[in-house]
């Protein structure tokens, strides 16, 4: 039986997914950190002091590129300009109320909206592509597309890795929605494949995947191939014009002038060696870092695949697979795998939302094991967020060594030579790097919007965000079961 559409009703669950997915995203701020602040440098850099040199504030970071004498951040620049026009419009205000952006309270403020306005409403957007994807091509009915979206929103490593401004969640979305828009609108995704390209560079290998999917149907092939470039000429010319301005030429990016403390020696562009079984169970099933292991809905999408097959949709399951066979040889490669200060692989993070194609169509999963996986993974993911997605790297079993004994005792004891007790204040939003500097933590630079209310690391600031959680999914549900009902 044909899965049937009503628009009206598919806007008002896309919109009511949105709302509820950013507002769960905003609530908490992960804090800061080198990699988060080696963005948030740059963007202050250009507003600031009118220059993409980040010298002013290296007491904030160590993730730098040094070229011609000057000092950059090592990431890509396309996070930083995403937040560009956001925190420009924060400091134009600030000035004109004669605050000073340069205080610890009204810096971390504004890195809190740069985050939501990049990582957050990004990431909202996903589970809204999700749902909108499924009924595009009539995959399941409405309930079930609901159930798939807000799991991989609230259920995965996104929910964590939304509340930082990490470049890990602009990249999966703005891949994903290039994806999904890539044969209703070839100029829009050559625009989001290149933001991804300059958000995350090895999505440069994914949007030639696509720029492939376009050519190959036979009619008007070569319209639609150039629309999808023409798209990604702005992108490609900001991109182009900061590594010619801060490291000499179009095609030197930072990882050409990293810092010698990132770099292998005989390594390929000094950080991908020969990938490693080790790292790859690291990033899969491992306690440590393992995307499945800290989100195990996700082993759903296995069945998905079955079922793409068996109804011979074989050229989206081989692009599936192709996206998800790729990061995974990637980050198995790379000489830092685990991230870092991290919870999760997220390196792996743009294959999230692929899964969750994959995941749509498993609707023949008995429910009650689907929605146990998805409780789980999302009470998994949500103490995550709540705590502290910046796990240290020399704790193995982030989940049951630090994350839940954070949670429940509002303190840690690590034996060893770090003593990440001492800073790490309070139940929730324990991260004490701030946006500011990495030199002198404080209990308020990572924060939930409970916090206020109930207090610094009080635990009961949860409760907002848990009736926030339950009450829109619950309003979700019921536009999906509405909509079933008319149709």
């Amino acid at each position: 039986m044909p899965i049937r559409s009503d628009t009206a009703a598919d806007r008002r669950i896309a919109i009511a997914l949105f709302v509820v997915t950013l507002g769960c995203y905003a609530y908490t701020f992960g804090g800061g950190g080198w990699n988060e602040n080696a963005s948030f440098a740059l963007v202050r850099a250009v507003v600031e002091q009118r220059t993409i040199s980040i010298e002013r504030y290296l007491s904030t970071t160590g993730d730098v590129s040094r070229s011609g004498g000057r000092t950059y951040s090592n990431k890509p620049p396309g996070v930083a300009f995403l937040a560009i026009p956001v925190y420009a419009a924060l400091v134009a205000g600030e000035r004109a109320a004669g605050l000073e952006f340069d205080q610890f309270k009204v810096t971390t403020a504004n890195a809190y909206v740069c985050t939501v306005a990049v990582c957050g409403v990004l990431g909202a957007l996903i589970p809204v592509a999700l749902f909108l994807h499924g009924r595009a091509q009539g995959i399941a009915d409405a309930r079930w597309l609901v159930l798939v979206s807000l799991t991989v929103a609230l259920g995965t490593p996104l929910f964590g890795y939304a509340t930082a401004l990490w470049v890990h969640v602009p990249s999966a979305a703005l891949l994903f929605l290039a994806y999904v828009l890539l044969h209703r609108s070839p100029a829009a995704a050559g625009f989001l494949a290149a933001m991804a390209v300059a958000t995350n560079y090895v999505s440069a290998i994914p949007m030639a995947i696509f720029a492939i999917l376009l050519f190959l149907p036979r009619e008007r092939r070569a319209a639609r191939l150039f629309r999808f470039c023409a798209g990604a000429v702005l992108p490609a010319v900001l991109v182009g014009w900061y590594h010619t301005a801060a490291f000499g030429a179009f095609y030197r990016t930072p990882i050409d002038s990293l810092t010698p403390e990132f770099v292998t020696r005989g390594a390929m562009l000094g950080i991908f060696v020969r990938p490693s079984l080790d790292a790859l169970w690291g990033v899969t099933f491992s306690p440590y870092r393992g995307l499945f292991y800290s989100a195990p809905v996700l082993l759903v999408a296995l069945a998905g695949a079955i079922t793409l097959f068996r109804a011979g949709k074989r050229r989206e399951l081989v692009t599936l697979a192709a996206i998800v066979l790729f990061f995974l040889l990637v980050n198995a490669s790379f000489n830092g795998w685990f991230g870092g200060y991290s919870f999760s692989a997220r390196y792996l993070l743009p294959i999230v939302p692929f899964l969750g194609v994959a995941m749509l169509y498993a609707s023949s999963v008995p429910r009650t094991l689907f929605v146990l996986l998805a409780l789980v993974s999302v009470t998994v993911q949500t103490v995550v967020a709540a705590v502290d997605v910046h796990a240290p790297t020399e704790i193995r079993r982030p989940l049951v060594v630090y994350v839940l004994p954070q949670l429940l005792h509002g303190e840690l004891q690590v034996s060893g030579t770090h003593d990440y007790g001492r800073t790490r204040v309070g139940h929730v939003a324990v991260n004490p790097l701030s946006a500011t500097t990495c030199n002198c933590p404080s209990a308020w630079s990572s924060f939930n919007l409970g916090e206020p209310l109930f207090g610094q690391g009080s635990v009961l600031s949860l409760l907002p965000l848990l009736l926030w959680m339950a009450g829109g999914s619950a309003v979700v549900f019921r536009l999906a079961w509405q909509a079933e009902e008319r149709g």
